[in-house]
């Protein structure tokens, strides 16, 4: 039986990625969870990191894990911030 992944580093240990949904425009990403490595705290519960719209600025309504299926190439680009990654 499968076990829900609620752990960041289970997401990075499995090589899933993140989807996460915009509460108001509905615009969703596909985010590698070891692209964010450093920058989520580990062992971080999924569903409680908060991320923000690229477009409207609202926060997400869901971060949840799954798997790529169909190759990495449809995963959103992520550039870190221009400072140090605080948990790197």
């Amino acid at each position: 039986m499968a076990q829900p992944i609620r752990d960041f580093d289970a997401a990075v240990s499995r090589n899933l990625a993140l989807r996460i949904v915009c509460g108001r425009c509905a615009r969703e990403v596909l985010i590698a969870a070891r692209s964010l490595r450093g920058w989520v705290k580990p062992g971080a519960d999924i569903e409680s990191i908060a991320f923000r719209c690229e477009g409207c600025g609202a926060s997400a309504a869901k971060v949840r894990c799954c798997e790529v299926f169909g190759g990495r190439e449809s995963l959103s680009s992520w550039t870190p911030p221009a400072r140090p990654a605080p948990y790197g």
